[in-house]
């Protein structure tokens, strides 16, 4: 293979090569400046991004004063530093850059220059990593098109655009269209960057981080944590934000064939304590490890530190990233319900419920799946406080909303159905439980037959039913 005859062009190359933070414009300039993009690559490539960091301010450095500060070497490599920046976790100072430097950028280059749209793409990811993943995504929706009919559809920038509306979406829990396009990206970024590229290696943990909470949704396909965790390590570095993501997903996956155990435990909690020293308390991903922590002791047993642990992460997501982006917020709630009700706290279950619904129904809408799934867990806390009248009244306005978007034969509404009918009872409402029991019972054996363990258990409650009105 001719290599460039230049040594910076040579660099160059393999800055490119190398993704993310290490991309250089291709003007050369004199051998002071061969000599400082030399040392960023050594510098990146032995992930010391403290040093490449110093390396590129003085190139910028340089260049300001030699050429101007809205030359477009200058501000080439102005974004290089951003992107360094990032790679030092320090993201919510690169957001404020970035946003200073796009116009500045789109005004020399040209609104569909390559370096314009570069710059785009990483101010998008800064965005989600600080939380505003809704703004973040429109930002990629705007920017993909753009990208691919000016670089291409595998151009790298035009893929990361792909990866950071991926991340988007996994923060705002559509994980449906997450799951969708993160095979098409992960394919893309190994056909036409190579399976060892960090941008590779990246969608293939965007892959893993979007089958964590639906493990249903894994396929052959899909990567494993433990294959992804030593490539990321040789390629960004032990404690690079992205490797320290794929530890704490391998570490949820530690725990035995019945579920997470102790040692799932102690491996989050070393997670979590280098998470927290490289990326700082509040960072999304750190919190994203404490909520499968919490979980992790809740499948222990270990209800009261489950609680709080459950409990800290909801304030520290409500706290740090606020309303806007809820859909994260609202997965932590609804973990901390369940360990609630898991340790019989029922009031504090119900409590916490009612501010579940009330975002769920803004983030997601009324009729959504999981906002009427979070009512029916309201209606079971009110059930176990004895209060009635107001979990009936839950069930009846979730069943007639399920009646029409589910259907009358689906699984949840038979199960909400039988569960009505068992509410109905405990208030001595007998007649009134009649007609739900009956229903519930001829779906569940047309849906499943007359020996399932359901309708054996609708069977019975209605049989019981009877009993006690016969003696009204």
């Amino acid at each position: 293979m001719k290599l460039p005859h230049s040594p910076a062009r040579c660099l160059l190359i393999l800055l490119l090569v190398c993704g993310g933070a290490c991309r250089v414009s291709a003007e050369a300039g004199h051998e002071k400046e061969d000599k400082a993009i030399a040392e960023m690559a050594q510098l990146c490539g032995a992930h010391q991004w403290a040093q490449a960091e110093k390396a590129a301010k003085a190139l910028v450095a340089a260049r300001t004063q030699a050429l101007g500060a809205e030359h477009k070497s200058t501000l080439s490599t102005r974004i290089l530093l951003e992107e360094i920046t990032i790679d030092l976790s320090r993201e919510a100072e690169a957001a404020a850059q970035l946003q200073e430097l796009l116009p500045v950028v789109a005004k020399v280059f040209g609104k569909e220059d390559r370096e314009t749209l570069r710059c785009q793409a990483d101010l998008a990811a800064v965005l989600v990593a600080g939380g505003r993943c809704t703004e973040a995504l429109k930002a990629c929706r705007s920017l993909r098109p753009v990208a691919t009919r000016v670089l291409g559809a595998d151009d790298r920038v035009t893929l990361k655009a792909r990866r950071v509306e991926i991340r988007a979406l996994i923060e705002l829990r559509q994980l449906d269209a997450a799951q969708k396009e993160i095979t098409k990206v992960y394919s893309a970024c190994q056909h036409a960057l190579g399976a060892e590229d960090r941008d590779t290696l990246e969608a293939g943990l965007l892959w893993v981080l979007a089958t964590t909470l639906t493990p249903a949704a894994v396929t052959d396909s899909t990567p494993a944590p433990a294959e992804l965790l030593p490539q990321l390590t040789q390629a960004l570095g032990a404690e690079h934000r992205a490797t320290l993501v794929c530890q704490s997903e391998m570490s949820l996956r530690t725990g035995s064939d019945a579920g997470p155990d102790a040692a799932t435990e102690k491996e989050l909690r070393r997670v979590i304590a280098l998470q927290t020293r490289a990326l700082g308390a509040g960072d999304l991903d750190t919190l994203r490890t404490r909520l499968y922590l919490s979980m992790a002791l809740d499948e222990e047993g270990k209800i009261t530190e489950a609680a709080k642990e459950a409990r800290e992460v909801a304030a520290a997501y409500e706290r740090v990233f606020g309303p806007e982006d809820g859909s994260a917020l609202l997965t932590c709630q609804t973990n901390l319900v369940k360990t609630l009700k898991r340790g019989h706290q029922h009031a504090q279950a119900a409590e916490v419920s009612r501010k579940v619904i009330a975002l769920a129904t803004r983030v997601l809408g009324p009729e959504n799946l999981q906002t009427l799934r979070m009512r029916l867990e309201l209606a079971d806390s009110l059930e176990e406080l004895k209060e009635y009248q107001e979990a009936g009244q839950e069930r009846l306005a979730v069943l007639a909303v399920q009646d029409r978007t589910l259907g009358r034969a689906h699984v949840e509404t038979l199960t909400n159905c039988n569960n009505l009918a068992v509410c109905l009872m405990s208030a001595s409402q007998n007649q009134q439980a009649l007609p739900y029991a009956q229903r519930s019972l001829e779906g569940r054996q047309k849906a499943f037959g007359p020996k399932d363990p359901r309708t054996q258990e609708a069977q019975r409650l209605l049989d019981v039913l009877k009993k006690r009105i016969a003696k009204e």
